[in-house]
């Protein structure tokens, strides 16, 4: 029989886990997107942000800073292998009219509900109140 202390001992152990989880978490993404600039720059990847008045003047410094962080050849790797992480910047500038139209026709179906919030906004609301 699952007694009281048993049970607080559960939800404290499945809490801690949580805990040590989220904070693992929180530290690759932080080494992932160590710059604040660089995270809020991949917003551009979601329809939702062709919805803001000021998307089409931001878009162009999203994208600058996107392309600084990964257009080019990144030692990835101990031995000392290159890998290109990111496509080459002129295939990004060649594609940036198609990419923003398709992502403005994608606009209002994104606001559908459960899609009506960013993803990684979503993420960050539900890490902030755990």
């Amino acid at each position: 029989m699952v007694t009281r202390d048993d049970w607080v001992h559960v939800c404290q152990n499945v809490k801690d886990q949580c805990t040590s989880i989220t904070k693992g978490l929180v530290a690759k993404l932080d080494k992932w997107f160590s710059v604040q600039d660089l995270m809020n720059a991949t917003c551009i990847i979601y329809p939702q942000y062709y919805l803001q008045l000021e998307a089409a003047s931001m878009f162009l410094g999203h994208l600058q800073i996107l392309k600084t962080h990964y257009c080019h050849a990144r030692m990835m790797q101990p031995n000392g292998v290159y890998q290109i992480v990111f496509a080459k910047c002129c295939f990004i500038q060649a594609s940036i009219i198609i990419f923003v139209t398709t992502m403005q026709s994608n606009c209002s179906f994104a606001m559908l509900p459960l899609c009506d919030c960013n993803p990684t906004t979503r993420m960050w609301r539900w890490m902030a109140n755990s």
